[in-house]
């Protein structure tokens, strides 16, 4: 039984365009397949692309998807520029202000038995020129999914972002290894699960399998979060 028991997770990825916002779909599905009321959200989209909208319309949350106040709490700052937020705001001209992040996350957790914060790329980017994820994940006091790739070169990432946050006192409620390019074979994808789960002091590890319909296997989350539900609904702020 994993001895954490919160309400809230950040899914932070080892990089950018590894499949945080499929994964984040999934787990929003699992639990909502449990009767638990989740919502979903991000600091800060970059890119154009409309993440917290994926979620919701693959969780089918019309009521979400009708509410134009709540989708701004849900993603309150929007950047065309695909870039980390701190430069995307940069370029156009628009501050993001770490208050407002704060209030929004105090605010939407009211609303929900389970939140997920989905993160924009790794834990050490910058959400502006003072302040990085990881920072923001240490105040509020987040445990953290890291996705990582399932491939070869997930081995040292993967280590490198699990070191930084234990040296933060972030806790690692477990790792995602997702193979959503289908592009390395299982001999590897097996080992960096057992390297892995040997080097980062994380015994929660699974393995994400390709899929071509891009549905994933909501029963691995079994396994991965068992002995979490029913959750501690407290959240700790």
């Amino acid at each position: 039984m994993n001895p954490l028991k919160p309400s809230c997770f950040f899914i932070a990825g080892t990089d950018t365009g590894i499949g945080k916002t499929f994964i984040t779909s999934l787990i929003a599905l699992f639990f909502t397949q449990k009767g638990l009321n989740v919502l979903m959200q991000k600091w800060a989209q970059t890119g154009g692309a409309d993440d917290a909208l994926l979620v919701y319309e693959k969780m089918n949350k019309k009521n979400v998807l009708d509410d134009k106040e709540f989708l701004k709490i849900a993603c309150p700052y929007k950047f065309s520029y695909p870039a980390s937020p701190h430069l995307a705001s940069m370029l156009e001209n628009q501050k993001i202000d770490i208050e407002i992040i704060k209030r929004s996350y105090y605010e939407i957790s009211k609303k929900c038995e389970i939140l997920l914060v989905e993160g924009s790329g790794g834990i050490m980017v910058p959400l502006t020129e003072d302040t990085l994820f990881l920072d923001l994940l240490k105040e509020l006091g987040i445990p953290v999914i890291l996705v990582a790739r399932a491939g070869l070169g997930t081995i040292n990432h993967t280590l490198m972002t699990a070191k930084i946050l234990e040296n933060n006192n972030v806790d690692i409620f477990g790792i995602i290894l997702n193979n959503y390019d289908n592009n390395s074979e299982e001999i590897i994808i097996n080992d960096n699960a057992k390297i892995i789960l040997k080097f980062s002091g994380v015994k929660n590890i699974i393995i994400m399998p390709y899929s071509k319909e891009n549905q994933g296997d909501l029963q691995l989350f079994d396994f991965f979060f068992e002995g979490f539900y029913p959750p501690d609904f407290s959240l700790h702020f």
